[in-house]
């Protein structure tokens, strides 16, 4: 995570824009869980193209960068799910608040 908010506050074409509360809704939520496949289908077409970069690049890792992508929508990996943290990102778009243990995820 600490990563992600270097490349965020190091973005110079502000990109990351940090404004994804503004632009999502539950509904576009929803619609691109249900059209998952497709990026699933792109990260699988790509691998060629991102083991030539991992050799002209050394410590690049793309290929294993994408795998683990493809995991993590798939059905997860050791550190979670997207589709658990997708759930959880609805309760905030709908409730503005983190949910406790206690609250029920909406459903994707």
């Amino acid at each position: 995570m600490r990563e992600v908010l270097s490349a965020i506050e190091a973005d110079p074409m502000d990109g990351y824009a940090w404004d994804g509360d503004q632009r999502w809704t539950p509904e576009l939520v929803r619609e691109w869980w249900r059209d998952r496949e497709r990026i699933l289908e792109y990260l699988r077409d790509q691998v060629h193209e991102w083991e030539r970069y991992d050799r002209w690049i050394p410590n690049q890792r793309a290929v294993e960068g994408a795998l683990d992508f493809a995991a993590y929508i798939a059905g997860g990996t050791d550190s979670g799910s997207l589709e658990t943290d997708l759930q959880i990102y609805l309760y905030w778009l709908q409730e503005r608040r983190s949910p406790t243990p206690a609250d029920r995820l909406p459903e994707l």
